[in-house]
């Protein structure tokens, strides 16, 4: 049978509402902390669990975060992976549990969760509206001053991964970018690629199309057609690491080694870097990190309505692994 509040009160000979007090989480100056104590560890021994619905009644709180991210291919990524193994054991940690939905509506109009965070820009997230009503942090990469933001910099991350190549001494470098299209301005790690290219005086050459509907099977097409037309190139960076694996399985077949006749550097840091032969030098981004603090945020937010939250941008790093090397002279 599921121990109660008044088992513990019993237990200890200290009255229920003394309990409640402490296992609800409400801060009173009636309490001693060695009281306080006494109780969470009693809860603990006797194996206490708290009731969802009565603690919701008793706080007006449902003790859920939700966890926003509109698009199934996002939910479906290997990096947001990283980030919702992330955000669900800070949650957890802090007293709350995690809801994911890729619909605002049934996460904020029913009332479901106290908090909320999203997988976007505030300024690109449709009917925004519904979040004045509930505590909001934003996860995303394209810094852009906007308060409540946790991010970081994809141009300076396709930046720092070019950059690497170029500091082996490679001078002709392509960027697949598959179905990205060539936008005014460039998306962010265009321009972090456009970027190093242009500083360093190289030869820089965007492999764009879209020749199949899976992401791998159209890396793989796409890096044999570009080959067999432009092999004075020596290094791909590739926009994430599931191209970047299309890209080594071209090359391979393309009867080029990877490092000695082609270098890859992927985008992501995913597991998919990790299990590919060589392993894949890959762009980390600060996702996880960011979902973290996201958390962090939320829950202040939620004890100090008047809390300010300007926006947070966090570094990316280079994972080095044996995917790269210098070209051959």
């Amino acid at each position: 049978m599921a121990v109660t509040i008044y088992d513990i009160a019993e237990t200890l000979g200290i009255s229920t509402s003394t309990v409640s007090r402490v296992l609800n989480g409400r801060s009173s100056t009636l309490v001693s902390q060695a009281t306080r104590n006494r109780i969470l560890k009693a809860a603990e021994e006797m194996g206490y669990r708290p009731n969802a619905l009565a603690r919701a009644l008793v706080t007006g709180r449902t003790g859920n975060l939700g966890l926003f991210v509109e698009a199934l291919r996002e939910r479906t990524d290997p990096q947001f992976a990283q980030m919702l193994e992330a955000v669900e054991l800070k949650a957890h940690a802090v007293g709350y549990r995690l809801l994911l939905s890729g619909d605002l509506e049934s996460l904020i109009e029913e009332g479901r969760v106290d908090g909320v965070i999203v997988l976007d820009r505030p300024s690109r997230v449709r009917r925004a509206s519904m979040l004045a009503s509930a505590p909001v942090m934003y996860v995303h990469p394209e810094p852009q001053g906007e308060a409540g933001s946790i991010c970081w910099s994809d141009s300076d991350g396709a930046y720092q991964a070019v950059r690497h190549l170029l500091d082996l001494g490679h001078t002709r470098i392509a960027g697949l970018f598959a179905e990205y299209p060539d936008t005014d301005p460039p998306l962010a790690k265009v321009a972090g690629f456009r970027k190093a290219i242009r500083e360093a005086g190289a030869v820089g050459l965007e492999w764009r199309g879209v020749l199949s509907a899976d992401a791998f099977e159209n890396a793989c097409l796409l890096t044999a057609r570009y080959l067999r037309e432009h092999p004075e190139v020596t290094a791909v960076f590739a926009r994430n690491d599931t191209l970047a694996l299309g890209v080594m399985r071209a090359a391979r077949e393309a009867g080029r080694s990877i490092p000695c006749d082609l270098s890859v550097i992927g985008y992501n840091d995913t597991l998919l870097a990790h299990c590919a032969d060589p392993g894949l030098t890959s762009v980390r981004t600060p996702i996880a990190r960011a979902g973290e603090i996201a958390v962090e945020q939320v829950v202040r937010a939620l004890a100090e309505r008047d809390a300010d939250f300007p926006e947070v941008v966090l570094p990316t790093t280079l994972t080095v692994r044996e995917s790269c090397a210098p070209p051959e002279a």
